[in-house]
């Protein structure tokens, strides 16, 4: 849900609280607290907290690349790339 001229927020399942969004030019951060699942060999599996810091880029009405950053207690634990692109 928009919040302001240029801030978000939004819920989603396994989200933490709430997840704040922010527009800046041609690019949106959204951030946002998230437990997920770590597999377990051989016992039931568990979750670990971690938050995210991701970032969306509007290269053009078709495309769009995402870098999301994982975090654990404020050290960046891995990240990640995606190309979104609109097929007719």
């Amino acid at each position: 849900m928009k919040t302001g001229e240029e801030t978000w927020e939004g819920t989603a399942p396994g989200v933490i609280g709430v997840a704040t969004g922010e527009e800046q030019g041609d690019r949106f951060n959204w951030r946002y607290t998230i437990d997920l699942p770590v597999p377990s060999a051989g016992g039931p599996a568990t979750t670990t907290r971690v938050t995210f810091n991701d970032w969306i880029w509007l290269l053009d009405n078709d495309r769009a690349f995402n870098r999301a950053y994982m975090s654990k207690a404020g050290v960046t634990i891995g990240d990640v790339s995606i190309w979104f692109e609109k097929l007719d």
